[in-house]
């Protein structure tokens, strides 16, 4: 599976999805991109007249690149991939250290850990504008291939 393959397959979709390309992918590491609208459901009430892009937000974005994403790939290159693979987050530690704004392009960078028995394990680093560090740890996920 490409990276269009991946873009194109990929099961969550607006206003909920927070995957924009992929930049690059191999069997260690995955590097993709979101840029946040102006007009994210969310910068209304995070915060008015300051917006913010919320923490669990940036979760979700390095969720959907650095686990999803990139579960579909190497499910993919075992022959394991399924349209009806079902992902969910394991567990997440995450340091905040930056914020992002609305126009600002994260890229999530996600380098392989482990991946066995369906559970992935990942570092993550989120960059903003200018390669500031705004977020970075690890993140463990798992899929369900068989319903």
């Amino acid at each position: 599976m490409n990276k269009e393959e991946i873009i194109k397959n990929f099961p969550i979709k607006n206003p909920y999805r927070y995957i924009d390309t992929i930049i690059s992918i191999s069997e260690e590491e995955i590097v993709g991109s979101y840029r946040f609208k102006n007009n994210e459901y969310f910068y209304e009430g995070h915060f008015p007249g300051e917006p913010v892009t919320p923490g669990a937000i940036l979760q979700e974005s390095a969720a959907q690149i650095g686990l999803l994403a990139f579960g579909m790939y190497l499910l993919d290159k075992r022959n394991e991939f399924t349209h009806d693979a079902k992902f969910f987050l394991g567990a997440s530690d995450l340091k905040f250290l930056g914020i992002v704004k609305p126009g600002d392009q994260i890229i999530i960078s996600s380098k392989l850990i482990r991946f066995r028995f369906n559970t992935i394990k990942c570092k993550i680093s989120i960059t903003s504008n200018a390669d500031l560090v705004v977020c970075k740890g690890t993140m463990t996920g798992f899929v369900q291939t068989k319903t």
